[in-house]
């Protein structure tokens, strides 16, 4: 009877290993606030990270290729092709290390996009941008202003340069959306505020991590006279995923910003088009 009861004692502290082993596990995947998809330290993020880097910059040559092969394109086809190829490839390689072999849903949870609840974030990500966006318009004219007394002129980045010469026809306009406003946000703040940052983060630490991010975030986009103002996006980006523990609050950020920018550059094109004859 002793040997039963010492038996039984050891399968039930067996199964309570076992449990809390399980139950330390799912914290340790789940997300900031337990929305999923920080795995802080996880080698994972490291390979992901990596590999969607290296496919990105694989990528580049494709751009390339793709353009030469079609001529000249239209500008619809411009703005798709600058932007799929290397987001795409860069995404993509990512999500493989992430998400092979998972469901829909653990696959969200995995990268921080299970539950949006807008009414968490909403007010926090208005505000934001409220101050933000003028901030950071300032900031690059002050930066424009600094380096035209030195004498270099301001140069647009790739996509302002391409809305300038793309007309306005309503396709055009329609695809500058839909890529500005849903799939650059969507596929930077993955790769950026999730996969780059947790490899950093694993390696240098937050504080660390979340500069380096914000930097290559704003190098990518090739605005030389933009790079303070989209460090300091980036580093916006990064506080508000932290702070409501998903990563719909820096997509709404990303996607409100770029929103604002191309409502803008609609309402005074004109004016910059014979400013620039």
């Amino acid at each position: 009877m002793r040997r039963q009861l010492v038996l039984l004692h050891g399968i039930g502290q067996t199964n309570s290993l076992y449990y809390s082993m399980q139950d330390v596990s799912h914290k340790s995947g789940s997300a900031d606030g337990g929305e999923g998809g920080r795995l802080g330290g996880s080698p994972s993020y490291g390979l992901a990270g990596r590999l969607a880097l290296v496919a990105a910059i694989a990528a580049l040559p494709m751009v390339w290729l793709l353009g030469t092969a079609l001529g000249q394109v239209t500008a619809v086809a411009n703005l798709w092709l600058g932007l799929l190829p290397v987001h795409g490839a860069g995404l993509g390689a990512a999500l493989w290390v992430l998400c092979r072999g998972r469901t829909v849903r653990t696959s969200a949870e995995r990268l921080g996009l299970s539950r949006p609840d807008p009414s968490r974030w909403c007010k926090g990500v208005a505000w934001t941008l409220t101050v933000l966006y003028p901030a950071n318009a300032a900031l690059t004219l002050v930066v424009a202003g600094i380096a035209g007394w030195f004498g270099m002129a301001p140069k647009a980045a790739p996509a302002m340069a391409l809305l300038m010469s793309g007309g306005t026809g309503a396709l055009f306009w329609v695809s500058a959306m839909v890529t500005m406003g849903i799939v650059a946000p969507i596929a930077e703040e993955i790769l950026f505020r999730l996969v780059f940052f947790e490899a950093f983060r694993a390696s240098y630490g937050e504080l660390t991590a979340t500069a380096l991010t914000a930097l290559l975030f704003a190098v990518i986009h090739q605005a030389p006279f933009q790079i303070p103002a989209l460090f300091v996006l980036g580093i916006a980006l990064q506080r508000l995923r932290s702070t409501y523990g998903t990563l719909w609050a820096a997509i709404a950020l990303h996607a409100g910003y770029n929103a604002v920018s191309l409502a803008l550059f609609a309402a005074f094109r004109p004016f910059l088009v014979a400013a620039g004859q």
